[in-house]
C-alpha cells in the first residue's frame, strides 16, 4: 500500500548494498541452540573463516530471543554483519523494535541489518496470545511498521497514517550509526505484494525454496522473482541494483 500523503524521496543505496552488489557472500543462520558459550565460539569461528553475516531467527517459543542473541554477539564480534532473518513484526511494538535496533546498531558499531517478515506460523501466534490476521492485513501492517521505523530513526519527517498502530512517540535519539539508515531486509517471494514492498521499502530481499522462506523452487522461479523485483523497482524510480538479493538454503551435511 503506497502512503500517498508522504512523497517518497529519491532512494539512496546503502553502502552495505553497494559494497556487496557484485559479490557472492555467505552467512549462516542460527547455530547451536540453548548453549550461549557454544554459540559464541561458533560465531567467532565463522568470523575467522571469513563468513560475511550471522542471522538470527525470531521464534521466541522455540529458541533464544532474536534480539538478545544479536545484542550479545555485537559485543563478541568485530566485523561480521548481524541481522534478523527475520523478525516477525507482530512480536514487538514498533517503538520497542526501533529502539532495540538503534541500540544494537550502536553496540555493533553499525553492523545491524533489520530483517522483517509478516509471520507464517499460526500456532506460534496462538501460543503467544497474538491475534492471527489474514495475509493482506499483515502485509498492510508491514508497510506501516516500515514507515514508523523510518520516522522513529529520523529518516522520515512524518509518521505514516495510523491504521494498525497508534504511535505518538517522537523520533528517537541518538540516530543510527549507519547512514543513510539501518538497512532493512524484507523476506518472502510473493510477486504481487511482497516484492513490491521490497522495491518500495527495503535494502535487501530474501527468499528460498522452503515454504517458510517463500517457496521459490528452482532456477527459473528465482529468475522470475528477480525480473518481477526489477519491474517493481523501476515503478518506484530506483535501480534494481540498489536491492541486495539474498537467498536462504538449507544445507545437507553428509559427514562431520
Amino acid at each position: 500500500m503506497r502512503d500517498s500523503a508522504v512523497p517518497a524521496p529519491a532512494w539512496v543505496t546503502h553502502p552495505w548494498v553497494a559494497a556487496n552488489a557484485a559479490n557472492v557472500s555467505f552467512g549462516i543462520a542460527n547455530g547451536p541452540r540453548g548453549d550461549w558459550p557454544a554459540l559464541v565460539e561458533f560465531v567467532a569461528e565463522m568470523e575467522e573463516l571469513g563468513y560475511d553475516a550471522f542471522w538470527s531467527s525470531d521464534h521466541p517459543v522455540l529458541s533464544s530471543g532474536c534480539w538478545t542473541t544479536l545484542a550479545g554477539l555485537a559485543a563478541t564480534t568485530t566485523h561480521l554483519r548481524l541481522g534478523s532473518l527475520v523478525a516477525c513484526l507482530a512480536y514487538q511494538n514498533p517503538v520497542v523494535l526501533a529502539r532495540t535496533a538503534l541500540d544494537i546498531d550502536a553496540m555493533s558499531g553499525g553492523r545491524l541489518v533489520v530483517g522483517l517478515g509478516i509471520g507464517d506460523i499460526e500456532r506460534e501466534f496462538v501460543q503467544m496470545g497474538i491475534p492471527w490476521h489474514g495475509t493482506r492485513e499483515r502485509q498492510h501492517a508491514l508497510d506501516e511498521v516500515v514507515g514508523l521505523l523510518r520516522y522513529l530513526w529520523g529518516e522520515r519527517l512524518d509518521p505514516p497514517a495510523a491504521r494498525h498502530y497508534a504511535v505518538s512517540a517522537p523520533p528517537l535519539s541518538p540516530r543510527p550509526v549507519q547512514h543513510p539508515r539501518i538497512p532493512l531486509l524484507i523476506a518472502g517471494g510473493g510477486q504481487t505484494v511482497t516484492l513490491r514492498q521490497v522495491a518500495q521499502h527495503a535494502d535487501a530481499s530474501n527468499f528460498g525454496e522452503h515454504a517458510y522462506t517463500g517457496g521459490v523452487q528452482g532456477h527459473s522461479a528465482i529468475l522470475q522473482r528477480m525480473t518481477t523485483l526489477a519491474q517493481h523497482c523501476h515503478a518506484y524510480g530506483r535501480a534494481p541494483e540498489s536491492v541486495l538479493r539474498t537467498h536462504t538454503t538449507y544445507p545437507l551435511v553428509l559427514a562431520p
